[in-house]
C-alpha cells in the first residue's frame, strides 16, 4: 500500500512538471526581462539592471554580453540580421554593436535619452532609413545608423510621444502604424506625418503596447485587450475584451505557425478569428512582457520572473474532430474509449443547441493541461482525439463547458 501511495504522488507530481513551462534562469539571477529576440537558435534577452544576455543552448545558460555598454537599464533589444548585431534601447541612450563587446552611442542629438525603440525604419527614402522612439519624445528618423536625427511628430501630442512599438510594410506607398501610450497612429508619407486612427477606442483600450500589421489589417495588443482594424481605424473589430495583452506576434516555426497574445494571458489563434487559451502552468513573476520564437522552443519573459521555454509543438493543440449530422437532445460527454489509454484516445459529447463552447483536460490538481476545443458549435455529435504522448502516467479529468453544460469525466493514461 505504502509503495502504491508513493506510486501516485510520484505520477501526480511528474504529470504538474512535465509539458508545463520551464524556467531557464541560469546565469540570469531572476532579473526582470524586458525585451528578447531570437536570431536562428541564439536567444538575447534585455534585462533591467542587469544589461543584455544570450544562450546559444535554449536557455540552458546564459552569457552576459554588455562589453563596454554604458547602462544596464534595458528598454528594448533587437536583432540586426547575424549573430552579432544588437540594437539596445536604453535609458540612457540608443546603442549598437557589431560584435557584442564595443557598443556605439547612436542617439546623439536627441533631447531625451529614454529610448524606448531602435531598428529599421522605412528604409524606402534615405531619410527615413533609421528609426528611433522615445518615451516623451515621439519619433526621430535618420538616413544614417548613428543619425543625424530629424523628429518626426507632426500629428503626435501628449501621450503619443511614448512609442511602445512600430510596424509596417513597403508597397507603392509604404506604410507604417505606432504604437503608442494614447492610441494608434499612422503613417503613409514615410514617417513624415502621423494620422490618429484610434477615435473608436477608449481608456485602457488608448494604451496600445504591441503591433503588427498584415496587409491592410493592422492588429493591436493592448491594456484593455485585443483589436483588429481594415479600414485604417474607421473601425474597430473586438477580438478579445477586457484582458491586458502586451505582446501581438505571430511564428512561422511549430506545427504550421501561428499568431499569439501574451500579457496577463495567453492565446494562440491559426486564422486571427479564433482564439485558444495557452496554458501557463510554470509561469510565475506577473504579466509577460516579452517572446522570441527559436526552431524548437518558445521563450517569454515576464515582469519579475525571469525566462521560460516551451517547446513549439506543446504550445498549441491541433484536434481533428468530426461531427456526425444527428441532433442530440440532451448535453452530454461520454466515456473516452479506449480506457485506460496510451497514448491516445477519442472523447464523444453532443451539444443540441449552437454555441461556444470548449473542451478541456486538467490533472487531478485542477491545472489546465490542453485545450481539445474552444470555439462555435453547431447541434450535433461530435469526436475529438486526445493524444497525450507527452504526459505521464496517471488520472486526468475532462470537462465539456458552454450553454447549459458542464459535464466533467476521468480518464486513465498507463505508459
Amino acid at each position: 500500500m505504502k509503495n502504491y501511495t508513493f506510486y501516485m504522488f510520484l505520477v501526480l507530481l511528474l504529470t504538474q512538471i512535465y509539458g508545463q513551462w520551464t524556467p531557464v534562469n541560469t546565469d540570469l539571477s531572476n532579473l526582470q526581462v524586458t525585451s528578447m529576440f531570437a536570431y536562428e537558435d541564439t536567444i538575447v534577452v534585455g534585462t533591467s539592471g542587469g544589461g543584455i544576455f544570450k544562450s546559444i543552448n535554449d536557455g540552458n545558460s546564459w552569457i552576459n554580453v554588455n562589453g563596454d555598454l554604458p547602462n544596464l537599464q534595458i528598454n528594448d533589444v533587437r536583432g540586426g540580421g547575424n549573430s552579432k548585431i544588437i540594437w539596445a534601447s536604453t535609458e540612457d541612450g540608443a546603442y549598437i554593436t557589431f560584435d557584442q563587446s564595443s557598443y556605439t552611442l547612436a542617439s546623439e542629438g536627441i533631447p531625451t535619452s529614454d529610448i524606448s525603440f531602435y531598428w529599421l525604419g522605412n528604409r524606402n527614402e534615405g531619410e527615413t532609413d533609421w528609426l528611433i522612439g522615445t518615451n516623451g519624445n515621439g519619433v526621430y528618423t535618420s538616413p544614417e545608423i548613428t543619425g543625424p536625427w530629424t523628429e518626426r511628430n507632426n500629428g503626435l501630442t501628449g501621450e503619443a510621444l511614448n512609442i511602445n512599438d512600430i510596424t509596417g510594410y513597403r508597397d507603392e506607398i509604404t506604410y507604417t502604424a505606432l504604437a503608442t501610450e494614447n492610441g494608434v497612429f499612422y503613417s503613409t508619407d514615410s514617417m513624415r506625418t502621423w494620422n490618429n486612427i484610434s477615435s473608436s477606442l477608449s481608456g485602457d483600450q488608448l494604451k496600445v503596447n504591441g503591433i503588427l500589421m498584415l496587409g491592410v489589417a493592422i492588429l493591436i495588443a493592448t491594456d484593455g485587450g485585443y483589436y483588429a482594424t481594415i479600414d485604417f481605424g474607421a473601425t474597430w473589430i473586438d477580438g478579445i475584451i477586457n484582458e491586458h495583452f502586451n505582446i501581438i506576434n505571430t511564428t512561422t516555426l511549430g506545427p504550421g505557425g501561428f499568431y499569439y497574445l501574451m500579457g496577463e494571458n495567453a492565446f494562440y489563434s491559426f486564422d486571427l478569428q479564433s482564439w485558444t487559451p495557452i496554458s501557463l502552468i510554470g509561469v510565475t513573476g506577473g504579466k509577460i512582457n516579452s517572446s522570441a520564437a527559436s526552431s524548437k522552443y518558445l521563450f517569454i519573459g515576464t515582469e519579475t520572473g525571469g525566462v521560460f521555454r516551451k517547446e513549439l509543438q506543446q504550445v498549441t493543440s491541433v484536434n481533428e474532430i468530426s461531427k456526425n449530422d444527428e441532433i442530440p437532445q440532451f448535453y452530454s460527454l461520454e466515456q473516452n474509449y479506449p480506457n485506460p489509454f496510451n497514448p491516445s484516445t477519442k472523447i464523444q459529447f453532443s451539444i443540441p443547441k449552437a454555441g461556444e463552447y470548449s473542451l478541456r483536460v486538467y490533472n487531478t490538481l485542477g491545472q489546465e493541461i490542453q485545450v481539445l476545443a474552444n470555439q462555435q458549435f453547431q447541434p450535433g455529435k461530435y469526436n475529438v482525439e486526445f493524444n497525450a504522448s507527452d504526459l505521464v502516467s496517471g488520472v486526468y479529468v475532462y470537462r465539456l463547458s458552454g450553454g447549459n453544460a458542464k459535464i466533467s469525466r476521468k480518464m486513465l493514461l498507463i505508459k
